[in-house]
């Protein structure tokens, strides 16, 4: 049976979209084994591809963080304390990258 050029291409479209979604799961595996060997504390999960932790800083502040594959290599922080330097939206939200959380977490790494 000879398939046309246009299923073939089809096919390849759905193998590719597979590979991608196999990569995207084994990075953000990867990054939630890191931000909890960085806290010393594991994370829980929140829904179908998030996690949350609860840790506490080395000042003594305990903050909220929220990770999803979506997010790449950073860490969503709920009302940050002003010394982390985390500029955040009207609702306390900020952002920082999982390379930064070494600097204010005490954990494995």
């Amino acid at each position: 049976m000879t398939r046309t050029a246009s299923e073939i291409i089809h096919d390849l479209e759905l193998k590719v979209a597979t590979l991608e979604l196999k990569t995207s799961s084994l990075v953000s595996n990867r990054n939630v084994q890191l931000i909890s060997a960085i806290l010393g504390e594991g994370g829980s999960p929140n829904g179908g591809t998030g996690w949350n932790w609860s840790p506490t800083t080395t000042r003594g502040h305990r903050v909220s963080l929220y990770y999803t594959a979506d997010f790449g290599d950073e860490v969503e922080i709920e009302n940050p304390p002003s010394y982390m330097g985390v500029k955040t939206d009207s609702w306390g939200i900020g952002y920082l990258p999982i390379s930064s959380l070494r600097k204010f977490f005490q954990g494995v790494l």
